[in-house]
């Protein structure tokens, strides 16, 4: 009895990474400030996925994308554009499924710090000229006063 030839088949197995975490450097930075968010990629079995594509967002709308390193980080700088709380998504996006992790940032406005005008030159004239013509009127009431009773007086012989 003849025996049927063997056939081998082979099958590929895609395994895709199951955790995606973002950080961010510090949860509150101020308007026009700059951070750096960095999200890590790992397989079930706790190692580093890399090479797969990471795209982040800002309250829903995409500002970049990077790919995992060997370590399974893909890291992007980010600077907001206003003040208020801003939701920063990472998305892992392997077909056929996308895994995210978002973080909520909080943009602070800048302080503005405007100085009080210091008076002009002009306005320092001013006051220095009345502050003399109030003198110059009592030196002259004065004047006016002294020699009225000088006047008043006879001389005694």
């Amino acid at each position: 009895v003849a025996s049927a030839p063997k056939t081998t088949t082979t099958k590929t197995v895609t395994v895709l990474p199951s955790e995606l975490t973002l950080a961010a450097g510090k949860t509150t930075i101020p308007d026009g400030g700059v951070i750096t968010l960095t999200a890590t990629a790992k397989y079930a079995n706790g190692t580093p996925a890399s090479g797969y594509a990471v795209a982040f967002y800002s309250n829903g709308t995409i500002f970049g994308t990077a790919s995992t390193s060997t370590a399974g980080t893909a890291s992007i700088t980010y600077s907001p554009s206003s003040p208020g709380v801003t939701k920063i998504a990472a998305n892992l996006v392997s077909a056929p499924s996308t895994i995210s992790n978002v973080v909520q940032l909080n943009v602070t406005a800048p302080v503005s710090i405007t100085p009080s005008p210091s008076p002009s030159s002009s306005s320092s004239n001013t006051m220095l000229y009345a502050l003399v013509a109030v003198v110059v009127v009592v030196v002259v009431v004065v004047a006016a006063v002294v020699a009225l009773r000088g006047r008043g007086k006879k001389a005694k012989p």
